[in-house]
């Protein structure tokens, strides 16, 4: 009997393993959500610069505002 390695995935729609990079399941073509090692680090910094831009419209707003 053979064990799954600690890298296998398998297709959140059907339940059948799928590789490492495959873009969708060859079974049921459902997206798969592991698009390779990148797709973790984008998500953080896409925050801080949103975060950013929210604190910098605050500030405008603030100021330009009317009292």
């Amino acid at each position: 009997m053979t064990t799954p390695s600690e890298h296998t995935q398998y297709c959140s729609h059907c339940g059948n393993e799928i590789e490492e990079n495959a873009g969708s399941c060859s079974v049921c073509n459902a997206p798969t959500h592991f698009h390779g090692k990148d797709w973790q680090k984008k998500t953080p910094r896409n925050f801080i610069l949103y975060f950013i831009g929210l604190v910098i419209f605050c500030f405008l707003v603030m100021f330009i505002a009317p009292r």
